[in-house]
């Protein structure tokens, strides 16, 4: 019996934060968006979810320079430049 109990005592220690986190993750309201780029003469549009605006709108736009861009240097300039474009989809 003690040792169906410890048994079930580490199940649920190891089960709880994971299901913590999938709750976490669940509940917590995303938007999302599409941003646009272009950088050397190249464009590409990138969707992306975010907890926020500003945050979509940074994935979305690392998203699309990673892309455009070859070499951190080029990433860099890509991802200070103004998107051609910006639509934010709604709120999940």
């Amino acid at each position: 019996m003690k040792k169906v109990l410890k048994l079930l005592g580490i199940i649920v220690a190891v089960l709880s934060p994971a299901a913590w986190m999938t709750y976490q993750i669940t509940r917590t309201p995303t938007v999302g968006c599409e941003v646009c780029m272009e950088f050397r003469g190249r464009s590409q549009c990138r969707k992306a979810t975010g907890p926020d605006q500003p945050s979509c709108k940074t994935t979305a736009t690392d998203n699309a320079c990673a892309f455009l861009a070859s070499g951190m240097t080029d990433s860099i300039k890509c991802t200070q430049g103004e998107p051609v474009s910006v639509q934010f989809l709604g709120t999940n």
